[in-house]
């Protein structure tokens, strides 16, 4: 046993030397012995009949309940390891006891946890309460364990013992303070509980007052046990007893996980301040335990009404319940609520005054006076309910909730009174029809729960049962009941064949466990393990939300109370209509009831102590408290945690295990991870967030302040807007002594930089942490690494750009004759490029190759010269790669392009040899692109766009002699373009954008070449030219940051060749092109075109 820091207290419950709970502030040292089970489920007696509804021995009562008929039912299903069903039934005193009429039902309906409530027959009578535990056990219903008038009961294998739950003022009388000083002179108290029992019993605080008090010191439970000893000892008066809780432990409740079932009563007094006091010590007791409880009982209060909603009728009743007895001690509380539902107060007065009970004949004044309850008055708000949802919450089926109005007979939602006992609630003048019985779980265990129950299972939901004493049958839910005597849907029924089970309705439900799995750790705490140990874990849904949201649907808005139940004063300013609202747990943050509804949507974790991921699992925790507080972690090997906060956090451990993969974010950065004590990895890998939207750097960040060792590899998970900011950013900090290795496990870009974990031996505060740094700079510290990709964008596009710039002697057929129909050209073309950015930093390669086919459409000739319509289409391909000389970085580039366009020429000299020529192009050029830089996915993309040129110039034609002639040739080109690539996201989160908005590309030169005439007709020409080049420079915006592709605009270029005609219908055209520039600048191309006329 243990109480765990920061002011938690926790019952160990599976400590096997404790005969039930013998603790607490809250508990009195009533304690039974305890009865282990054995592994198969059932008490150790000698014969065993039934385990979980299957047959294990031979057993004389089977023969005669199969020979009576009484299993005629059919049996509910067997159990599956990961739901429970769960039973709560007030026997109002006079079932039980009849083992003949009653097994049937429970043999048949194999519930795995029963409770039940009055049951005083069988503590009073104790050889027949004997007699009924053994037949219970026997027919494998388990152990039956009763205190007061409540009692548990399980098949399943469990632990038994009894709560005796107790508030009251300690110690008010003089006398006693020596006498209980000196019973706690003998005993060992750790440093400050003394004093603070001291000043209790002084100053006579009542138990209820000191509690918070007592849980906020360390061990606090073992010291009261200490305390509680030594008062019981010495025969000290502790305070009343206030509720009998029985309960069961079940070691492997779901799927192995501990649970802590038990079966409260709660007060049926008018007035709730009682029942409020019961749910202080119920919610006290879930505090205290780091198990899930269950509780299936009757609460004696609805969830929507505390007494249920008065009908006309029933406020009747309460006004003549009043008259009948104006001084009674209930009178003042049943006049307090007449007033609240009296719709004329002068009126009420009147009839009060006149001293007489209301009748039928007087319906006037009742419809006058009264209006049905549609929302509860003040003295009938459900104060306790409220209370009890602040540490529970209720599993309820939709269809099953109270109604906005009073319950009508055999509604299917009210628990009491059951329909055949329905005239008991005339008995009770401050109580009308409610829902009060009820199965709750603890927070936070409640949210892995959820309703299962079969829709054609006839033993779940709200039950009216009733058993026939004269065959020992049953039936539940029939048309064949009796109310008092009177036929239910026009059957005629004689009375007595049957009788109600009980004044209440049964009420069970199948709980389906979905959560992780739980176990009692060696410190008194809780380990939650995610993995194929949990219920709900499977290779294809391993991963699982770890949040303290638990998303309730219990609840409505007018629900909401203080930490006393009290209804939030806000709501008595809201129309009903609004507080039928139901709760959402999205209104954490309202600045009017966002304190109260985390009250009761966020739940407490503190009681976890230890979280583990094995497996293959993925673990998500949604704030800085849902794993609890300072837990130890462990995860496994190919295990995933995630601190998947929607805003920054921060993350305490004691110590952390780590083997698995760690992301400390999810999607937004900024969390920081701290961890006091051990820090060992094994190989694992942790994921750190870095974000800069806007001017706002975030960060995770890791700080070890015990002593690490091992190798970590680390991960940058998400960088949007990293590269627009600070060069240098701190992401792990080491206090205490360390042997741990840190290194980046994947190259690391963020925009047009490559980032780097750069180690501090010390930070320079005097401190001494070494820390450990990302930053683009490089080892030098001056230079920022650039990226290799960039360059790799920029390769393609100005690749898409250029393969298909045309040229007039390269489309155009220069020795057509006017009488030519048509004409084809092919041109095909390579090069290779070699340039180096304006950095200094990137070397870039690149080889490409393009071939085009056209031709023209129509050509004619006039006076003034040659025209030609023609079209073209062609393919090219580039490949590039870029390398950073800095980091050796490198990153590969291609294009696959294709080409469609028309084109129009003109010549003053059809041989163009001589005169004016001009031509024009516009192509459509579309693309596919990839680009892959080393460690990273390649990126595939398009692009499209138009290219637009035109070309013209002057030739001068000189004949040399007859055979060879010389011309020369100044010309000029322009053209426009306009090919874009598509937006790029790579992986990492950087946005790759085409920032080049259409260049211009520009060229001028002189062309020379000597025309030589063969006397076969043919002719060679060969040529040179000397030009100027200008092109575009081309840009990418990488996030924010803009890159250029850093070649030199301007460049001279030489280019020889050599035309040829053959045979008159076929020309060819062999050029080499070189072009030199500043930065290295390096070109070449190689073409060679073929021409042929028809």
């Amino acid at each position: 046993m243990l109480s765990p820091e920061g002011g938690y207290a926790m019952i160990d419950f599976s400590d096997k030397n404790i005969n039930s709970i013998k603790i607490n502030t809250i508990f009195s040292s009533y304690y039974n012995e305890s009865l282990l089970l054995s592994s198969h489920g059932a008490a150790m007696f000698p014969v065993l009949l039934f385990y979980r509804g299957h047959l294990m021995h031979n057993f004389s009562l089977l023969t005669l309940l199969m020979t009576l008929g009484l299993l005629s039912l059919p049996p509910a299903d067997a159990r599956q390891d990961n739901v429970l069903r769960i039973l709560t039934y007030n026997t109002y005193f006079n079932r039980l006891d009849e083992p003949a009429i009653t097994l049937p039902f429970f043999i048949n309906a194999n519930y795995d946890l029963m409770g039940f409530q009055e049951v005083e027959t069988l503590q009073s009578l104790d050889n027949r309460g004997r007699r009924y535990q053994r037949l219970l056990e026997q027919a494998g219903l388990g152990h039956f364990s009763a205190l007061g008038d409540s009692a548990v009961q399980t098949p399943l294998p469990a632990r038994f013992g009894n709560l005796m739950l107790a508030d009251g003022t300690l110690y008010y009388d003089i006398d006693l303070q020596q006498q209980v000083i000196s019973a706690l002179n003998g005993i060992t108290l750790d440093d400050g509980v003394r004093t603070l029992l001291a000043s209790v019993i002084q100053n006579g605080v009542p138990l209820s007052e000191a509690l918070g008090q007592l849980l906020d010191k360390p061990r606090s439970l073992v010291n009261l046990v200490n305390v509680l000893s030594a008062l019981r000892t010495h025969q000290v008066p502790l305070a009343n007893v206030m509720m009998n809780l029985p309960y069961a432990v079940l070691e492997h409740g779901v799927v192995d996980t501990p649970l802590l079932f038990g079966s409260p009563h709660l007060s049926s007094q008018d007035d709730s301040s009682f029942r409020l006091n019961q749910v202080q010590l119920l919610n006290a007791v879930a505090h205290a335990t780091p198990l899930p409880i269950v509780l299936a009982g009757d609460f004696n209060a609805g969830e929507y009404a505390e007494r249920g909603l008065f009908s006309v009728d029933a406020q009747v009743q309460l006004f003549n319940r009043y008259i009948q007895n104006p001084d009674s001690s209930p009178a003042q509380f049943y006049r307090t609520l007449l007033e609240q539902y009296a719709q004329s107060r002068k009126l009420l007065n009147a009839l009060i005054d006149r001293g007489q009970a209301l009748n039928d004949v007087e319906g006037a004044w009742i419809a006058a006076l009264f209006r049905a309850e549609n929302y509860p008055v003040d003295g009938n708000l459900p104060r306790t309910m409220n209370l009890l949802r602040q540490r529970y919450q209720l599993f309820i089926h939709d269809e099953e909730r109270e109604p906005f109005a009073p319950h009508t007979l055999n509604d299917g939602s009210a628990t009491w009174p059951s329909v055949m006992d329905d005239n008991a609630r005339r008995g009770w003048g401050a109580w009308s029809r409610g829902q009060v019985d009820y199965i709750v779980v603890s927070r936070p265990f409640a949210k892995w729960f959820s309703l299962a129950d079969d829709a054609s299972d006839p033993y779940s939901g709200i039950m009216q049962l009733a058993f026939n004493p004269m065959d020992s049958t049953y039936r539940i839910n029939d048309a064949y009941f009796a109310i008092d005597g009177t036929p239910m849907n026009g059957q005629r029924v004689v009375a007595s064949d049957y009788v109600s089970a009980s004044d209440h309705a049964l009420v069970a439900h199948t709980l389906r466990y979905t959560g992780p799995a739980l176990r009692l750790a060696g410190d008194g705490r809780l380990a939650l393990i995610w993995g194929p140990e949990a219920a709900n874990y499977t290779p294809q849904s391993p991963l699982f939300l770890l949040t303290r949201n638990n998303h309730r649907n219990d609840m409505y808005l007018g629900n909401l109370a203080d930490v006393q139940g009290e209804p939030l004063p806000l709501l008595a300013q809201l129309p009903e209509v609004i507080k039928q609202t139901p709760l959402s747990c999205a209104w954490r943050n309202d600045a009017h009831i966002g304190a109260a509804v985390s009250r009761y949507c966020l739940d407490d974790h503190r009681m976890i102590g230890n979280v583990r991921v094995t497996g293959d699992a993925v673990l998500l925790v949604d704030d800085g408290e849902a794993m609890g507080r300072q837990p130890k972690v462990g995860l496994a090997r190919r295990s995933t945690l995630v601190l998947a906060t929607s805003t920054p956090d921060n993350f305490h451990l004691a110590s952390l295990n780590h083997a698995g993969n760690l992301w400390l974010s999810a999607a937004t950065a900024g969390n920081q991870l701290i961890v006091d004590g051990d820090y060992l990895s094994d190989d694992g890998l942790l994921g750190f967030g870095v974000n800069a939207p806007g001017a706002d750097l975030r960060s995770d960040s890791l700080t070890l302040n015990g002593p690490s060792s091992g190798n970590i590899r680390v991960a940058i998970t998400s960088s949007e807007g990293l590269g627009q900011q600070a060069d240098a950013i701190a992401l792990i900090s080491l206090a205490g002594e360390s042997q741990a290795t840190f290194a980046l496990a994947q190259r690391t870009v963020a925009a047009a930089y490559d980032y780097r974990l750069a180690e501090q031996a010390d930070d320079g505060l005097g401190q001494g942490r070494r820390r450990y740094w990302l930053t683009n700079l490089a080892e030098d510290g001056h230079s920022t690494l650039v990226r290799p990709e960039s360059q790799g964008y920029l390769a393609n596009l100005a690749a898409a750009n250029t393969l298909f710039l045309p040229r007039w002697q390269e489309m155009v057929y220069p020795h057509a004759a006017r009488s030519a129909a048509s004409s084809m050209w092919l041109r095909q073309n390579g090069g290779y490029r070699y340039y180096r950015d304006s950095s200094g930093q990137l070397d870039t390669r690149g080889y490409r190759y393009a071939v085009q086919l056209g031709g023209e459409v129509t050509q004619w000739q006039d006076d003034h010269g040659d025209y030609r319509l023609g079209v073209m289409g062609g393919y090219g391909t580039s490949h590039s790669m870029s390398r950073n000389r800095l980091s050796q970085r490198q990153a590969v580039a291609s294009l696959d392009s294709y080409t469609a366009g028309v084109y129009v020429a003109y010549s003053r000299d059809p041989l163009g040899l001589q005169g004016l020529y001009f031509n024009g192009a516009l192509q459509y050029v579309w693309g596919d692109n990839r680009v892959q830089g080393e460690q990273l996915s390649a990126q595939r993309y398009n692009s499209r766009g138009f290219l637009a040129s035109i070309e013209g110039g002057y030739a001068w034609r000189y004949a040399i002699n007859v055979t060879h002639t010389l011309a020369l040739t100044p010309q000029i080109q322009l053209a426009h373009m306009g090919v874009k690539g598509k937006d790029v996201t790579e992986a990492a989160g950087t946005r790759i954008r085409d920032d080049s908005n259409g260049g211009m590309y520009a060229r001028a030169g002189i062309r020379a070449a000597w025309q030589i005439d063969m006397a076969s007709g043919n002719t060679l020409t060969p040529f040179a030219e000397l030009g100027y080049q200008h092109q575009p420079a081309f840009a990418l915006m990488m996030d924010n940051a803009t890159v250029e592709q850093g070649t030199v605009s301007n460049t001279l270029q030489v280019s020889v060749g050599i035309r040829g005609h053959i045979d008159g219908d076929l020309g060819f055209s062999a050029q080499l092109n070189g072009q030199v520039g500043e930065q290295r600048y390096r070109d070449g191309t190689a073409s060679l075109q073929i021409a042929y006329r028809f």
